[in-house]
């Protein structure tokens, strides 16, 4: 019987456990495998400790724990850590893995390569003199940036001024995300991106702009500060960008533009969306449709007009959308640099009037051709929530699939929310509990990314401790969470 119940390879170490030499308290801990009632062995773990029974005579008393699920979540791990290692050792990119405690920091090959020094397996000291060499002056900068990110508790971005080992210096773009356990940073994952061709782009845009504006030459320098302001987006300086913007806008308003007026507070309302903060958004939306409301949309050019679409869309204006961005289409080629765009907010604007079949064709269309990760995750997405509406259970699953592919979460924002919601529920349907925590969890983690993102915008006031705190019924919100 105890031959059956026992793993075969298991039953010596059984047998030494009751054949040893045991005194009173003795504590018990032994790892084996059992045979399961439905015919399976699973691992268990023995414990407990010797005492004595009512004659007197050492005994041993134990529970029986079943630790699969532990060993399967430990197997799981190492093996994900396994492949880890192998992406980074076969990385193209300067990719860096950081172990907080231990310290430890693994680079992928490449460091060496574009560098032409050793990489480093230690942080610098925060308090250490300062360094002489290139490759310490290196080390110190990133060094700097992770103690950052380790002491503020969140991922972020920055450029940094790096050497080679020819005396060179170039720029380059870190950014790190932060697992964190126990409110504690326990490891980085992040990368070095060059950043060269963006830097001198940059340069030339703020010579031009300067150029521009000794010329009085208002439109080019409009244009200048709203390529300035893409580059900051880039770049994650949220304070350039709306600085950008601002000196924009005043030289809109000098100049009278109405349609110049209407491109700067849509690109507001986008970076407010952008970064969950409605009221702005809301704000910068009926600021941009009241400048052009007295204006013939005959008179608009494409851009000015897809953007007038979406913003019907983020104000729940669907017929007004639907009529724009209809003739908007037939008006322009299949190869206009817009028409993806087109195709993409007119399947959403179905997609918003609940016309289960309509929206498929148009973001079939935007999908074939769209670049922009963000906005395949949309597509995608949204062909999901057609298809599972439609009870094809093979094309739901084909397009949640392919929504995971493009999945940004870090900038996915509500519409990611929405996604994971449908996962969850598809994952109810089939009695899947394993996918249901698994998306139950990045919608946790959505969340508190946006309200992290929150309180980063508030500090000095109140923060957020709840995502009702920022969450609204309006139906302004639910467009955002599918458009943005």
């Amino acid at each position: 019987m105890r031959a059956h119940l026992i793993y075969e390879e298991d039953t010596p170490k059984f047998q030494a456990l009751l054949d040893g030499v045991w005194h009173l308290n003795d504590k018990i801990d032994l790892e084996m495998r059992l045979l399961h009632k439905n015919g399976h062995y699973i691992p268990v773990l023995i414990r407990g400790s010797v005492g004595i029974d009512k004659d007197g005579m050492l005994v041993m008393y134990c529970v029986i724990v079943d630790i699969s699920e532990q060993k399967r979540i430990i197997q799981e791990l190492e093996l994900e850590k396994e492949r880890y290692d192998l992406l980074v050792q076969a990385s193209n990119e300067i990719i860096f893995d950081v172990d907080v405690l231990p310290e430890h920091i693994a680079w992928s090959p490449l460091y060496r390569r574009i560098f032409g020094f050793e990489p480093f397996g230690k942080l610098a000291s925060e308090s250490a003199p300062p360094l002489k060499s290139d490759a310490d002056k290196n080390i110190d900068v990133i060094s700097a940036f992770i103690h950052k990110i380790i002491a503020e508790k969140h991922s972020d971005s920055e450029e940094l001024l790096l050497s080679y080992a020819n005396g060179e210096q170039h720029w380059f773009r870190i950014r790190a995300n932060c697992i964190i356990k126990k409110e504690t940073v326990i490891r980085l994952v992040g990368k070095l991106d060059n950043i060269d061709a963006e830097m001198l782009e940059k340069e030339k845009l703020q010579e031009c702009i300067r150029i521009f504006r000794s010329r009085n030459k208002v439109q080019q320098e409009l244009e200048a500060l709203f390529l300035l302001a893409e580059t900051c987006k880039k770049e994650n300086n949220t304070a350039e960008e709306i600085a950008a913007i601002e000196q924009g806008m005043k030289l809109a308003e000098l100049a009278d533009d109405p349609v110049w007026k209407f491109h700067l507070y849509n690109y507001l309302s986008d970076m407010y969306l952008r970064k969950y903060d409605m009221l702005k958004f809301i704000k910068n939306q009926a600021l941009a449709n009241q400048s052009i409301k007295e204006m013939n949309t005959d008179e608009l050019d494409p851009f000015t007009l897809t953007l007038l679409g979406k913003s019907y869309l983020y104000t729940d204006q669907l017929a007004k959308a639907e009529t724009l961005l209809t003739r908007l289409k037939t008006s322009v080629s299949q190869q206009h640099i817009y028409y993806t765009d087109i195709c993409r907010l007119l399947g959403i604007t179905y997609f918003k009037q609940r016309d289960g079949k309509t929206p498929q064709q148009k973001l079939k269309a935007a999908l074939a051709s769209e670049k922009d990760s963000s906005h395949c995750f949309t597509c995608s997405s949204m062909l999901a929530f057609c298809q599972d509406q439609l009870g094809n259970e093979e094309e739901t699953q084909y397009y949640k699939e392919q929504a995971l592919r493009f999945d940004t979460a870090r900038r996915g924002g509500y519409k990611a929310l929405e996604f994971y919601k449908l996962c969850i529920d598809l994952a109810r349907r089939n009695g899947n509990r394993e996918e249901e925590t698994f998306f139950t969890q990045k919608m946790t983690d959505q969340y508190e990314r946006m309200v992290k993102e929150l309180n980063e915008q508030t500090r000095g006031r109140k923060p957020l401790k709840d995502i009702c705190a920022f969450r609204t019924k309006t139906n302004t919100m639910h467009i955002s969470a599918l458009i943005s």
